[in-house]
């Protein structure tokens, strides 16, 4: 019984430590601090200079897909800018390659 039970739990481990989990992020790389909104918190997050915000996740595949973003709306309010994507697609569009395993939405002053 005790042999079972080692098999078993080697087998459970094998099966469900091989999948990545990572996130997907928002980063705010401009000077300043700026404003997030989205559906998901429905208020204003204050972004500073370098910080992140997660936007999704994306298990056991490298490639993001839009199904893997977790919000449907997000308004960005900087200085002198306002951007609003509406729709997973229009986030997901924004996604770029950071490196392995790194997705994100990178926000830059102009």
């Amino acid at each position: 019984m005790a042999k079972f039970r080692l098999i078993y739990f080697v087998g459970l481990l094998g099966l469900t430590s091989c999948d990545p989990v990572h996130s997907l992020y928002f980063e705010n790389q401009t000077t300043g601090k700026i404003l997030i909104q989205t559906k998901r918190n429905g208020y204003f997050d204050t972004l500073s200079t370098g910080s992140t915000f997660e936007i999704g996740h994306c298990t056991a595949r490298y490639t993001p897909k839009i199904d893997d973003i977790d919000i449907d709306y997000m308004r960005i309010i900087a200085d002198s800018d306002t951007l609003t994507m509406t729709g997973k697609t229009a986030i997901f569009s924004m996604l770029q390659k950071v490196e392995s395993l790194n997705w994100r939405i990178i926000y830059r002053d102009k």
